[in-house]
């Protein structure tokens, strides 16, 4: 068999472990480590998105559950996208990790955003100078007239050196 014939053979067998994978199947307590939703929770989302989606294609190699469960694990561990496309023997690629981030981020920013997060700063000026002079007794923080909880995630610069891309350095 040649090295092409190898690549495409394991290639297809991970393609068949990784739609085989279903993350519902782990306990309860363990998914909402893991996801930071519980079942429910994560039924209902991929069900909204799914609505969004257009029919999978033969580009489309993951299914959209995974898609969105690779994403949901990703945001909630803040992991290397290399290592949260490894999870559950899906065998997701970095660069196909990056894509489906990017593709359910985007859904959720478009589609869910707008129903179910509600971000209101003060609008007129004396709510501003309420806002601020709270911050200020309550927290010592100065000039502050707004916050949104949210989850850091590392943003790994790229090399110096790296002789691919030069114009990085």
């Amino acid at each position: 068999m040649t090295n092409k014939h190898c690549s495409r053979s394991l290639r297809l067998h991970f393609r068949n472990i990784r739609d085989a994978s279903n993350p519902f199947e782990i306990a309860e307590d363990k998914f909402k480590k893991l996801f930071r939703l519980n079942k429910v929770a994560a039924t209902d989302l991929i069900t909204q998105l799914q609505g969004y989606v257009d029919e999978p294609t033969r580009r489309d190699t993951v299914p959209f559950h995974l898609q969105v469960f690779s994403s949901l694990l990703f945001y909630a561990h803040g992991g290397y996208q290399t290592t949260v496309g490894h999870d559950f023997n899906i065998g997701i690629s970095q660069p196909v990790m990056s894509r489906l981030i990017n593709k359910i981020s985007r859904l959720i920013a478009l589609h869910l955003s707008p129903r179910y997060i509600r971000i209101r700063f003060p609008t007129t000026s004396e709510e501003v100078r309420r806002v601020k002079d709270g911050f200020l007794e309550n927290h010592q923080f100065p000039n502050v007239v707004g916050v949104i909880d949210c989850t850091h995630i590392a943003i790994v610069p790229p090399k110096t050196d790296d002789p691919i891309n030069p114009s990085v350095a």
